[in-house]
């Protein structure tokens, strides 16, 4: 249950809609029966669907280590250095220091993109490759790849990277124990409030004035990192909700629809030129929180018929992605970052940002390149 994507649909988002009933941010507003209804929609075809894939599911059990060329360990150790060489400095200690450093506007430019995601799918081939093996040596170049990223404060990348490990456990393990059930809650707890923390380091105690927390929050005795967890996984909901509220009678934007909502983002960069559109936002509770889930900027385009053709959209692209890796090499840690792409549905429309999607492209690229070669492949050559 835990490894079909279909089932982390219903998991990540009724975990949102259940967290924000916490009522915890005075700016948040009420939940509506359509919104309420919508969901219990989805959550209903996607328990389907999810049977309708248990099958090709069911195929990705067993993994062995497929070791990689050694030259690629060093090569992507280089290219951090690079990047990092390029913006000046060491991001966290820039910051620490007051120095000027703009996050969304580091790395050499194009160059950062495909490191940056070749990483985290080497990442977490890597870590297969441990908890299947239990050589350290995997755990070390994991461990290398998270320490950059928490140099360079990218906690998208941290947060994608430590939830394809948690689902590359889920999928390993046979059988759910109370031990892993009780472990994983406090791993999570452990990256939640570690994920307040570097939110506090890089933008400044300024949760307060932006999440607005109510008067039962401040008494729960609940650590003030988590608030930041709390905003960020349950504000996409009310940014959705607030523009279900606010928007005006649909003027039904297909070809913005298109562009920007099906389109991968590198792709619709170019195309926007051509229909002499910028993307249309959404209604936010706040400016500074500007996450609306993957079906909040369909509704302004196309009302209800956006987010219902977006969760058919993304249906079609799990089946298809699932039936392609079934038989692949990298069949477990594809699924993974299938399932971390669902997950993080929740904060934006993840089918079409570049930074997740060229993962996914990744791996079943490798298993082209490693499936048909593994066997003249010389041994002393690879780690």
């Amino acid at each position: 249950m835990l490894k079909n994507p279909f089932f982390i649909y219903i998991i990540s988002f009724s975990s949102a809609l259940f967290f924000y009933n916490f009522g915890w941010s005075e700016i948040y507003p009420n939940l509506t029966a359509n919104l309420l209804l919508f969901f219990i929609s989805t959550f209903i075809l996607a328990a389907f669907l999810a049977i309708f894939i248990s099958g090709s599911i069911k195929k990705i059990k067993a993994y062995k280590v497929r070791r990689l060329p050694r030259i690629i360990f060093p090569l992507l150790i280089l290219s951090f250095v690079l990047d990092i060489a390029y913006a000046g400095g060491i991001p966290i200690v820039m910051v620490s220091s007051a120095t000027g450093y703009d996050y969304s506007d580091f790395g050499i430019p194009t160059f950062h993109v495909v490191i940056m995601t070749f990483s985290q799918a080497y990442a977490i081939i890597k870590f297969s490759d441990y908890i299947y093996s239990k050589k350290i040596v995997y755990l070390f170049e994991v461990s290398s790849v998270i320490l950059y990223y928490l140099l360079i404060i990218n906690r998208g990348a941290i947060l994608f990277t430590l939830t394809s490990i948690i689902f590359l456990i889920v999928i390993k393990i046979k059988k759910i124990k109370i031990i892993y059930i009780v472990s994983s809650f406090l791993f999570i707890l452990a990256a939640l409030y570690a994920f307040g923390l570097i939110g506090e380091t890089r933008s400044g105690d300024v949760i307060d004035e932006i999440g607005a927390p109510t008067y039962e929050f401040k008494e729960s005795g609940v650590p003030q990192p988590f608030f930041w967890a709390y905003i960020y996984s349950t504000s996409p909901i009310a940014n959705l909700q607030n523009t279900i509220n606010l928007q005006e009678k649909n003027n039904y934007n297909f070809s913005g629809f298109i562009t920007y909502e099906l389109l991968p983002d590198f792709i619709s960069k170019h195309l926007a030129s051509l229909i002499n559109q910028k993307r249309t936002d959404f209604y936010r509770i706040t400016t500074a929180l500007n996450v609306g889930s993957i079906f909040t900027r369909p509704y302004v385009y196309l009302g209800w018929l956006g987010p219902i053709t977006i969760f058919l959209y993304l249906s079609l692209i799990i089946i298809l992605y699932t039936r392609i890796i079934k038989n692949s090499i990298y069949s477990v840690p594809s699924l993974a970052l299938l399932n971390t792409l669902i997950v993080f549905c929740i904060f934006d429309n993840m089918i079409t940002f570049s930074g997740m999607m060229l993962q996914l492209c990744w791996l079943p690229f490798l298993n082209k390149i490693f499936s048909l070669n593994y066997k003249c492949i010389a041994n002393k050559n690879y780690d």
